[in-house]
């Protein structure tokens, strides 16, 4: 049992959670997220055609819902390339989408082959006249028009002409330069690390020049030589009038009266 939870505790559970680590950053492990498409893409082929309707007014497509036929309905939206049910912002992709795209190839959004080639001439005074050329709206349906051919073409054609080839490798071309023009800017690294030398924490004679330490101006102690004091002043937290020495006594250094003296043995 000890050899168990031994082999548990320090084997396994870092195995698995190292294992963990390389699976989030895409070293290991299958791509779950073009699985789960292949998954949704199967589903999709079992929605009927029956299910789907095309709004005439808002263009969108009204889906069916095939858990609840009665009371819930999608709205798929292909040129925006949405859907409102909840596994969409999952992958992007959903069986509604995926069922219109099956049913409805002609509804797919296809870019024209001259719409993503680089213009030879000098177009500037054509793209001044266009309000949207260099709007954030513009970028942004480019996005989703890439997208949705992204999509289309998982299922390529068996048969490609020179015509579609040459297309390609035009689109090719053209996003290349789209990539370059939109790339971010090049990340600033922080500067190479300076080795500097440690503190050696004994050179202080080194270390005070390089301060500019003068050498410290202190009068030298006076030894007291009380043999009572233990080497210390005494009175020396006393305050500074009583430091000083008492004034002589004028009286004791005098001679005595001659008359006081006399009239003193006279009384005895």
């Amino acid at each position: 049992l000890d050899h168990l939870i031994y082999t548990l505790c320090e084997v396994a559970i870092p195995h698995f959670i190292s294992r963990h680590h390389r699976q989030d950053l895409g070293f290991e492990g299958p791509d779950l997220a073009l699985k789960h498409q292949m998954e949704v893409t199967k589903r999709a082929m079992l929605i009927p055609r029956s299910d789907l309707q095309l709004d005439p007014e808002t263009r969108k497509y009204i889906v069916r819902s095939q858990s609840d036929p009665t009371n819930i309905f999608y709205e798929v939206d292909l040129d925006a390339y949405d859907c409102t049910c909840l596994s969409f912002p999952l992958i992007r992709f959903c069986k509604h989408i995926g069922a219109i795209q099956h049913h409805f190839p002609e509804a797919v959004i296809k870019i024209p082959v001259n719409t993503l080639a680089v213009p030879l001439g000098n177009d500037e005074d054509s793209l001044d006249t266009d309000p949207e050329s260099d709007s954030p709206v513009a970028i942004d349906n480019l996005a989703h028009r890439l997208e949705s051919l992204m999509f289309s073409c998982l299922n390529p054609p068996s048969v490609m002409t020179d015509k579609l080839r040459l297309a390609i490798i035009s689109a090719t071309r053209t996003l290349d330069v789209l990539h370059s023009d939109l790339a971010l800017p090049p990340t600033i690294l922080p500067p190479q690390k300076v080795k500097v030398a440690p503190n050696k924490h004994s050179d202080w004679e080194e270390t005070k020049v390089a301060m500019h330490i003068g050498p410290v101006k202190s009068k030298k102690r006076k030894e007291e030589y009380d043999p009572y004091g233990g080497k210390e002043r005494s009175g020396k937290k006393a305050k500074s009038d009583a430091r000083d020495p008492p004034p002589l006594n004028v009286h004791s250094s005098s001679p005595p009266d001659d008359t006081l003296s006399n009239a003193a043995h006279s009384h005895y």
